[in-house]
């Protein structure tokens, strides 16, 4: 999918066919994702009948991991029932369209960035998206953060060690927001918990140090249980110069059910030990 800058497109994109919210909160899903979803219920009832046969004839061992698939199966079975009687019964409020801004005014991005936030939490709210990417500016911004004292562009003021000062504002503007994301999030309630419960939100940035062009040690952190799939959270892990950005990919897609053991070309095969249950 091409990158979306435009919030007010997006918000079309993403609800432009979709009924508004009746007086109680209740909405009526778009017919087309109502007919994908019981196709997938359909697949799900199939597989699950074909499993059981086969675990009549086979060791304890392979049960075991047939078993752990299982559970992932009976978990995107319960997301398909979250609709009853044709309504869904999530937290489902994508509002109204915001209000026009200027997105070529550099004193408009602190308004833009909650209306993203706010798109972003209504799509998965909703069940219009089960995948989103938020980016909140570029690797070349230009965006002047004069709100935190810059007075020069994010990008060139990255080239200086005599800006690490403002650049950490910058950066803490950046993740006020991010937390303002994971609010969103955590308001929605689905199947009796907040909604960051049951995702994984993945936050990294491209360079650590923008002097020297230097993308490691990558800063990365995770947020969320993914339904009990991440292990302990909380922590702080250091796995520089033990793991790598390919290993983190792949044990993200781990994490989703996707059994894989590399993701690209670049970097090493394998997961992160002890980041999944």
């Amino acid at each position: 999918m091409p990158a979306e800058g435009d919030p007010y497109k997006m918000f079309d994109r993403i609800f432009g066919n979709f009924t508004a919210p009746t007086a109680g909160g209740m909405v009526k899903p778009d017919p087309a994702m109502e007919r994908i979803r019981a196709e997938k219920q359909s697949i799900i009832d199939f597989v699950t009948g074909e499993i059981g046969d086969v675990k009549l004839k086979i060791g304890k061992e392979d049960s075991m991991k047939i078993d752990a698939h299982l559970d992932t199966v009976r978990d995107i079975e319960m997301r398909l029932q979250g609709t009853k009687g044709g309504v869904l019964t999530a937290a489902c409020t994508p509002g109204q369209k915001p209000g026009m801004l200027d997105l070529n005014a550099n004193d408009n991005l602190p308004m833009l960035l909650p209306l993203t936030n706010k798109i972003v939490a209504a799509a998965f709210a909703c069940d219009r998206t089960r995948v989103a990417s938020l980016q909140y500016s570029r690797g070349f911004s230009n965006a002047i953060h004069k709100w935190v004292g810059a007075k020069a562009t994010h990008h060139t003021l990255s080239h200086g060690t005599q800006n690490a000062d403002v650049l950490a504002q910058i950066q803490t503007f950046y993740m006020t927001h991010m937390a303002g994301l994971l609010d969103e999030l955590s308001n929605v309630q689905e199947m009796g918990v907040p909604m960051l419960d049951n995702m994984l939100v993945v936050y990294g940035n491209e360079v650590y140090l923008g002097w020297t062009h230097g993308p490691s040690p990558e800063p990365t952190f995770w947020v969320g249980k993914l339904g009990g799939a991440v292990k302990n959270p909380g922590r702080f892990v250091n796995v520089a110069g033990a793991n790598n950005w390919n290993q983190m990919l792949t044990t993200i897609a781990r994490a989703m059910g996707v059994m894989v053991d590399k993701v690209g070309d670049l970097g090493s095969a394998g997961i992160i030990p002890n980041l999944l249950t």
